[in-house]
């Protein structure tokens, strides 16, 4: 286990729950947690706490709305604009 994510996929395969509260990492449910988990939970709570107060794409889960593509698109977000080209789109 390397990543916040990786010790967290633990954790679920435990049956462990992670939530963060303040500076605090909360383990539910409360008193399951085997010591040598704990230990690689204390090992790595600050990257955890970063990780569950910050996932990496809030509000769309794994998954972007249908409409990402066309709303960068019509915006002329700069990924779609070749470099040395107008942003102006043809239609």
């Amino acid at each position: 286990m390397t990543t916040p994510h990786d010790v967290f996929l633990e954790a679920r395969k435990r049956g462990l729950w992670l939530e963060p509260r303040g500076d605090h990492l909360a383990v539910m449910p409360k008193g399951v947690c085997p010591p040598d988990f704990d230990a690689v939970l204390r090992k790595h709570k600050s990257a955890l706490l970063h990780w569950l107060k910050h996932p990496p794409c809030p509000g769309w889960q794994a998954i972007p709305p249908d409409t990402l593509l066309q709303a960068m698109i019509w915006d002329n977000h700069p990924c779609f604009i070749p470099s040395g080209l107008s942003a102006e789109l043809p239609f």
